[in-house]
């Protein structure tokens, strides 16, 4: 190693240090000289100046001011930026359009994809932008976001415009939030009134614009903002206002739509015509401003009268709607079944519900009818009708300056719930007049043989004949007719009518209160005959009441177990218990099928086994109680065939079937047809002494008419989510519980009913047709469930707290005419099938009073057996008479 790598000094390194160390003390010994130099020469002027104006008060203060200035500058952006990053640490993100998950309704449809029902927290349809017609957006960025396009989510220029005006005006007039702060404060903060609020809604909207386009946020507000009358997006409002897709809007729809959202119910066209009016002319003025129209086109659209949609009609299928909302928000929850915009097929068929909803209601009113009038919905003093009288002339105004002009009815049916001290309008509907409306008016003139009604745009004349039902309400006994109008109405009672005809004369102009268009023409040329104090026409109508009894009917397809049809009560608005699948009554003698099949199938019997319909004292095994059936007529008839005790419903027959085959075995062929509540076990269940649903009473007849097939009856074929992902789908799971010959022999049993028993006179529908009636004890129930090869219905009448229908309320009567005229609306007379029939069941000619094989020339029958089940043995003809006997020879 050289010298000058070795890690250890010399002598010769220590000379060449000390050398180097005395250089080092003289340069800074030079430079203090330097420095001290420097100091002795003289200095700038400026920087003298400045030296003595610091030592000034002024100038310390100028120095302490600019001190405390850059440091609370710097204090107040720490500040700013710690409420910032306070109030965004938890603030949603919205980073794409995919983030975008609003509220969309549920819609509900039928197989050929028709709309009956929506389910929804918030109704709305989302609708792509390319969709929308341009003037639509054009008129909601004039209306709401001028500058829509050119601001970076914040309009400095409209916030310093809208704070001039507002200090101008004293008040707060004018907004200055854009588009993108209503997107942000729509779906992504609470409508919580506060500054953190309003500082986390700019923080938002600058991250929204940053991350979206202007198109994609102009298509979240269009799509999530409110319009009033619970309808959300534009699709909804187009479609609610005027019954319109959103791409089919005109400009003048448009800007009424563009109107809504600075105030939704305070412009409501519906609620406040001239006020939407005078909204619907700023908006069309603001897009002349911003040189979208043309002025001379906004004029003519200015002008133009607002022609709203009719208000949707009640749809069908309430009750319906109502069970697949409670079957679905069970499986899927109530946030994806109300809000994730699912398309659920149903099995309804809506003509067969309006058609089932039809004939319930008709037939609730005649039995309510058959037990008498319970008199007005209320009674009016003159002050209350006067205040009716102002309030129709308030909506006809109303209804004028929307375009709706015409005669029409007022509706005051819940006028018993006005809070009269509250100074409220009393409530009203008005509805245009047709033959079987019904609504509520108030009687305003009563005579010898007829009432007026005040029906607003017309008079009812209720005659005498009307209301002859109208007798002292008495489901027990029949109490007289009335004689004279006075008996049952006084002036001022508010009361249902059913008008019978449907007014068909020219209106030349708008309606104008109180009264019609007739004036100028010839008493002699109008059919409708006019009042001589009054101008508006007469038009004839009958009394009418709602029903305290109520009723349910349901309907299902035996091959695929749909359920066709199904009504819950007489108006699901006035209760929404659903008496179809949750009321549990008894089912009287609709049971019997039950007890019959059991006994075809342990072939303990047959349909031409002779059986006694005679009183008898039993004992039941089950409970250890005696017990003596009766018939409901009193009567006993002796020896029949099973066919006929089955037809006639005799109860001693089924009482006596159910001791020898054994409830158990009667509980279990219920069991496998679909009966699935509880049954008890003892004799009286012969007779229906449990209790069931129509429903599954209904579905245990289905399968019956399915050849023996059971399955669970259907609601709902198949729920899809908005992108078209299956998410529920039915699929079928038919099970042969009883043979196909069992279940043929049984409905040729129960068409015996139609033909010849206690449904004869429902037998009116010109095809193969089966069923049963059932009352129960005191006529607290009344059913029948019938069914042909394609369709099974069943009706249950009762009160909800049981009581008596009436003396003569009987399954026949007080149930079957609902049946039948539900029956006759949905079969279709083209296509009538027969039962099918089993290759194995065997026919055989039977004797119809002796049960035995018919010989040759010998009255006999053709009954159906399972085989090796048929008699063997022939009737005894050579037999005489006691008669022949005396005269014959010896």
């Amino acid at each position: 190693m050289s010298e000058r790598e070795s890690s250890t000094p010399s002598k010769g390194d220590k000379s060449t240090s000390a050398v180097s160390s005395r250089k080092t003390s003289e340069t800074f010994e030079k430079h203090q000289v330097d420095s001290r130099a420097n100091e002795e020469a003289p200095r700038p002027a400026a920087i003298e100046r400045y030296r003595r104006f610091k030592k000034t008060r002024l100038g310390t203060a100028l120095v302490w001011s600019s001190r405390i200035i850059v440091g609370g500058s710097a204090l107040l952006v720490a500040l700013v930026a710690a409420i910032y990053f306070w109030h965004a640490r938890d603030l949603p993100g919205f980073e794409t359009l995919a983030d975008y998950e609003p509220l969309q309704s549920t819609h509900l449809v039928t197989r050929d994809g028709e709309i009956v029902g929506e389910l929804f927290k918030e109704r709305r349809t989302v609708v792509p932008l390319d969709e929308m017609p341009q003037l639509l957006c054009d008129a909601f960025i004039a209306a709401e976001d001028e500058r829509f396009y050119e601001h970076v989510g914040l309009d400095y220029f409209g916030i310093a415009r809208a704070l001039v005006r507002n200090v101008q005006a004293g008040e707060v007039r004018e907004g200055a939030s854009t588009i993108t702060q209503q997107v942000v404060k729509t779906f992504l903060l609470s409508p919580e009134r506060r500054f953190s609020r309003k500082f986390q809604e700019m923080i938002l909207a600058r991250r929204l614009e940053q991350n979206l386009t202007k198109d994609e946020i102009l298509y979240l507000y269009l799509n999530q903002i409110y319009f009033g009358h619970g309808r959300y997006g534009v699709q909804e409002a187009a479609a609610f206002y005027f019954d319109k897709n959103v791409q089919d809007l005109e400009l003048a729809e448009a800007a009424m739509l563009a109107a809504l959202p600075r105030a939704p119910n305070l412009y409501s066209p519906r609620r406040h015509p001239h006020r939407a009016l005078g909204r619907r002319a700023y908006v069309l003025r603001r897009m002349v401003e911003a040189e979208m129209v043309d002025e001379e086109v906004a004029r003519k659209a200015a002008s133009e009268p607002m022609k709203l949609a009719p208000l949707p009609t009640r749809r069908v299928g309430e009750s319906y709607i109502e069970e697949v909302r409670r079957m679905l928000n069970n499986s899927l929850g109530s946030e994806l079944l109300l809000g994730g915009g699912l398309t659920v097929e149903i099995a309804m068929d809506p003509h067969m519900q309006s058609a089932a909803e039809r004939a319930l209601a008709e037939n609730l009113r005649a039995i309510d009818k058959r037990q008498g009038w319970r008199g007005p919905i209320t009674r009016l003093d003159p002050l209350s009708m006067e205040a009716v009288t102002r309030r129709f002339d308030e909506l006809v105004s109303i209804r004028s300056a929307r375009g709706l002009d015409g005669l029409h009815i007022m509706d005051i049916s819940t006028i018993d719930e006005w809070p009269r001290e509250e100074d409220a309008p009393p409530p009203m509907r008005l509805i245009q007049p047709a033959p079987d409306t019904v609504a509520a008016g108030i009687v305003i003139d009563v005579e010898d043989d007829s009432v007026k009604v005040d029906l607003g745009g017309f008079i009812g004349l209720l005659r005498l004949s009307g209301m002859r039902w109208a007798r002292a309400f008495n489901p027990e006994e029949r109490t007289p007719a009335p004689q004279r109008p006075q008996e049952v109405l006084n002036k001022g009672d508010v009361v249902l009518v059913r008008i019978h005809e449907s007014p068909s004369f020219e209106n030349d102009g708008p309606l104008t209160p109180r009264h019609s268009a007739t004036s100028g023409r010839s008493d002699e040329a109008d059919e409708h005959v006019v009042n001589d104090k009054d101008e508006r026409p007469l038009i004839d109508v009958t009394l009418e009441q709602h029903p305290m009894v109520e009723g349910a009917l349901v309907a299902i397809d035996p091959a695929s177990r749909s359920i066709r049809a199904m009504v819950g009560g007489y108006d699901m608005r006035r209760s929404h218990f659903n008496r179809a699948t949750q009321a549990r009554r008894q089912p009287g003698s609709a049971f019997k099928p039950f007890v019959y099949g059991a006994a075809i199938e342990t072939r303990r019997l047959t349909n031409a086994s002779i059986v006694l319909d005679a009183p008898e004292m039993f004992r039941d095994p089950w409970t250890g109680d005696t017990w003596r059936p009766r018939n409901y007529d009193g009567r006993f008839d002796g020896d029949m065939t099973l066919r006929r005790s089955l037809a006639l419903s005799k109860n001693a027959v089924a009482v006596r079937i159910a001791d020898t085959v054994g409830v158990d075995a009667i509980i279990d062929f219920a069991r496998r047809s679909g009966i699935e509540s509880q049954l008890p076990r003892f004799l009286p269940l012969a007779l229906g002494a449990g209790e069931v649903t129509p429903l599954e009473l209904v579905n245990a007849y289905s399968t019956l008419a399915a050849s023996g097939t059971f399955e669970e009856p259907v609601l709902v074929h198949s729920v899809k989510d908005q992108d078209g992902a299956i998410l529920f789908q039915h699929v079928p799971a038919a099970e042969q519980v009883v043979s196909e010959e069992v279940a043929f022999i049984l409905t040729d049993l129960l068409s015996s009913v139609l033909t010849e028993g206690t449904g004869r006179s429902l037998n009116k529908l010109g095809r193969p047709t089966a069923g049963k009636t059932g009352t129960t004890d005191d006529r607290r129930d009344a059913w029948f469930v019938g069914y042909t090869a394609e369709l099974v219905a069943g009706v249950w009448i009762g009160f909800d707290e049981p009581q008596p229908l009436g003396r003569a309320e009987y399954g026949g009567r007080a149930a079957g005419p609902a049946w039948l005229a539900f029956m006759q609306d949905s079969l279709d007379d083209s296509m009538i099938r027969a039962f099918d029939v089993p290759s194995t069941v065997q026919f055989v000619r039977i004797d119809p009073n002796e049960g035995l094989l018919a010989p040759p020339g010998h009255e006999g029958v053709y009954e159906p057996f399972l085989p090796g089940s048929a008699p063997t043995r022939e009737v005894i003809t050579d037999a005489l008479s006691p008669i022949d006997f005396l005269i014959a020879e010896p």
